[in-house]
C-alpha cells in the first residue's frame, strides 16, 4: 500500500471513526436551542455578507436513526438514507426517521455506497467485491470479484454502469466500470494515487494523492488534469458549475477549491480550515465534515463565509447530501437536516 501524503495512506481513510454518541447528543442539544452561525476556528470570523440561499429553509438537526452502528458511508434517495457500517451491515431507514432495515449482513468491510434505479450498490474492501441488492431488500448479487480494495463507488446513470476505484499495485490505481445489471468489469483509466471519484453526464472526475484532479471523458478517452501541483484531499463533488475539491498545505490548513469544468483557474471557496474528510453538494450549498475535530460546516457553493452546523461529532464522520437535505453518520447515529420549500435549486 502506497503513501497518500506525508504520514498518510489510503487504507487510513477506510478505517478511522470513533464512537462518540455522547458528544453528538450534546452537539444536537446545543443546535436545537440556538442557530449555528459561528465560523470554523481558522476561518474568518466576520459575519457572512450573503448566507447560503437555503439557510432560511433549513430545519434543526434531527436524529434519523439512533442505533445505526458505525457508519462508514451514506447515500440518499428521495425517501431513505442508506449506509454501510464497520459491523459488516448494509442498511437503510426513512429520511424523516424510523427503524433501521438491514439489507445485507456478513459483508466484508462494506465501504462506498450508491443508490440507483431501485438498487443499492456497495464495495467490500476486504472482500474485494462489488455487490447490489434491491433497495427494499432481497438477495444480494455480486457484480464483480477480485477487485483489490474497491472504493469510491459512483453510478454513471447515462451509460448504465457503476464506476469504482481499485488498487492493483504500488501507485497503480484504476477506474473500473461494469454494467449495473452485471457483466465483465473493464478498466477505463489508470490514475496513480487515486483517492476520490465523482461523475456527471459526460465525465468522471478523480482526485489523486499525486496532487491533481483528473477529468476523464466517458465512456472512454484521453483525460486531462484540471488541478495540478496541489495536495488534493480525498473527496470530490461535481455540479453544473464546477468541481469542488479540498487541498492541504502545511501551516495553513485545508482549503476548498471550486474548479471550472472547462479547465479555468480554480477559485478558493474557503481556506484556513481543519483537515476536511468528506464533502457533498446540497443544492446551492457545499457541506463538509472535518477529520479530527468532527465539525460539520457549510458554505455557499459559489463562495462565502463558512458556517459551522455541528461540532464534536467524532472523527471521520460520514456525510451525504442532495437537494432535499443533508445526513451525517457519527457516534453510532445518523442525523439529518432537511430543506423546506424555499430551498435553492440543485447544482
Amino acid at each position: 500500500m502506497r503513501a497518500l501524503a506525508p504520514g498518510r495512506r489510503r487504507s487510513d481513510r477506510h478505517g478511522r471513526s470513533a464512537s462518540v454518541a455522547t458528544a453528538l447528543a450534546c452537539a444536537l442539544a446545543a443546535l436545537a436551542s440556538a442557530p449555528a452561525a459561528a465560523a470554523p476556528t481558522r476561518a474568518p470570523t466576520k459575519a457572512p455578507t450573503k448566507a447560503p440561499t437555503q439557510a432560511s429553509a433549513l430545519t434543526s438537526p434531527k436524529v434519523v436513526v439512533a442505533k445505526a452502528g458505525e457508519a462508514t458511508r451514506l447515500a440518499l434517495d428521495t425517501t431513505h438514507v442508506y449506509w454501510t457500517s464497520r459491523e459488516g451491515v448494509v442498511a437503510r431507514a426513512p429520511r424523516r426517521g424510523g427503524k433501521r432495515q438491514v439489507l445485507a449482513r456478513g459483508q466484508s468491510r462494506p465501504f462506498a455506497i450508491a443508490v440507483h434505479g431501485g438498487y443499492v450498490y456497495w464495495t467490500n474492501l476486504v472482500g474485494d467485491s462489488i455487490c447490489r441488492v434491491k433497495s427494499g431488500g432481497g438477495k444480494v448479487q455480486v457484480l464483480a470479484r477480485a477487485q483489490n480494495l474497491p472504493s469510491a463507488l459512483v453510478i454513471d446513470a447515462a451509460r448504465g454502469q457503476a464506476l469504482w476505484l481499485t488498487e492493483v499495485g504500488e501507485d497503480e490505481d484504476f477506474v473500473v466500470a461494469a454494467p449495473l445489471a452485471g457483466g465483465e468489469p473493464r478498466r477505463i483509466a489508470r490514475v496513480a494515487g487515486a483517492t476520490g471519484l465523482a461523475v456527471d453526464a459526460g465525465h468522471a472526475y478523480v482526485t489523486s494523492s499525486g496532487g491533481f484532479l483528473m477529468q476523464l471523458p466517458l465512456p472512454a478517452g484521453e483525460g486531462r488534469q484540471l488541478v495540478e501541483n496541489e495536495v488534493v484531499g480525498y473527496d470530490v463533488a461535481v455540479g453544473l458549475h464546477g468541481a469542488w475539491v479540498t487541498t492541504e498545505a502545511a501551516g495553513t490548513g485545508s482549503s476548498v477549491l471550486r474548479v471550472p469544468l472547462d479547465g479555468g483557474a480554480p477559485v478558493v471557496v474557503a481556506r484556513g480550515l481543519d483537515e476536511i474528510f468528506s464533502i457533498a453538494l446540497a443544492g446551492d450549498q457545499l457541506w463538509w465534515a472535518t477529520r479530527e475535530t468532527g465539525e460539520v460546516v457549510r458554505v455557499a457553493a459559489a463562495g462565502g463565509m463558512p458556517e459551522r452546523m455541528a461540532s464534536g461529532v467524532g472523527q471521520a464522520p460520514a456525510l451525504a447530501a442532495d437537494g432535499l437535505g443533508v445526513v451525517l453518520g457519527a457516534g453510532g447515529r445518523i442525523v439529518g437536516w432537511r430543506f423546506g420549500p424555499g430551498a435553492g435549486s440543485a447544482e
